[in-house]
């Protein structure tokens, strides 16, 4: 599990950090703002925002185990690119660059760690944007379901993994309209990959490896 790697990595960063607690729809920090921590999610799950033209794009989720903010730590004065809000009640751990940087002299494990976890967040976009670029609606979407279903926040269910979001929310992270979403999502359901009711999705068991 992603969280009892991160939690043995950064232990001695999480007990020597700011603990803080947000209930839910709270923003974490707003785009635009300078930043000078990075965040480690200890209970709950956030959604990721992007604005544009007026508008606001939901770009993705993290949950228990992800860690968010870090880019600042490259970029001195760096402001935030995104919008981070907890999508339920969360608790972080707000770890400061300036400490990070002074810690990672004694203990460089979890620089290597980040590099890693932004190794693969590109990896993750190049992917996602290729399926943008290149997949029908319904694979998109089938594509992000078996995704979300993999995340430390999917909870176990007898058949399979259960997600919670909305075709609002699965259009703006795949990049079509809340009803194609919709369409889709009965559509996976009539080929028995999922089962939903309501903003709930249950993937099913042979399709999560």
């Amino acid at each position: 599990m992603r969280y009892i790697g991160v939690n043995n990595i950064f232990s001695n960063l999480i007990s020597s950090s700011e603990i803080i607690e947000l209930p839910k729809h709270n923003p974490v920090f707003l785009e635009g703002t300078v930043a000078d921590s990075f965040y480690i999610i200890l209970e709950g799950s956030v959604s990721v925002h992007k604005e544009k033209d007026s508008s606001t794009f939901l770009i993705g989720e993290l949950g228990r185990g992800d860690i968010f903010g870090e880019l600042g730590l490259f970029a001195e004065g760096h402001k935030r690119t995104t919008r981070i809000s907890c999508k339920e009640p969360v608790k972080l751990a707000k770890v400061k660059y300036d400490y990070f940087k002074k810690y990672i002299k004694t203990d460089n494990e979890p620089m290597v760690y980040l590099f890693n976890m932004l190794s693969n967040r590109l990896e993750e976009t190049t992917s996602r944007t290729e399926s943008i670029v290149t997949q029908d609606v319904i694979h998109r979407v089938w594509s992000l379901l078996k995704e979300l279903s993999q995340k430390d926040n999917a909870v176990t269910h007898p058949d399979g993994k259960s997600i919670r979001i909305s075709r609002k929310e699965i259009g703006q992270m795949i990049g079509c309209s809340r009803e194609m979403a919709g369409k889709a999502v009965s559509e996976l359901s009539e080929q028995a990959k999922i089962s939903y009711v309501g903003k709930t999705i249950v993937v099913f068991h042979k399709y999560l490896n």
